[in-house]
């Protein structure tokens, strides 16, 4: 709980500089990104430790589950780089590459 509010908060104060101050919005992702990738860590220690002792058919779908949680995880420090995108290529905004 308190990596998930500490992702959190540190991506929250990051936000307050994605127009102003870059440097200070990418470092506030990053600090933001470690407690994501810490949080990722656990929930896939937890999910592999426990589909040992699981029939095969439940084995399966804790990996899908997995594999959907990465995907779906993966959309928060994505969203919080569309500022930075935006900003880094301005094309990107407009609707033509």
């Amino acid at each position: 709980m308190t990596a998930g509010l500490l992702m959190i908060y540190t991506g929250y104060i990051g936000q307050y500089f994605e127009i102003t101050n870059t440097g200070w919005f990418l470092f506030w992702g990053a600090v933001s990104t470690v407690f994501y990738v810490y949080i990722l860590y656990m929930v896939g220690n937890l999910i592999f430790k426990s589909r040992e002792n699981l029939p095969h058919q439940a084995y399966k779908t804790m990996g899908t589950i997995w594999c959907l949680i990465l995907i779906s995880w993966t959309l928060y420090p994505l969203a919080y780089l569309v500022p930075w995108a935006w900003k880094a290529f301005p094309a990107w905004g407009h609707g033509h590459l």
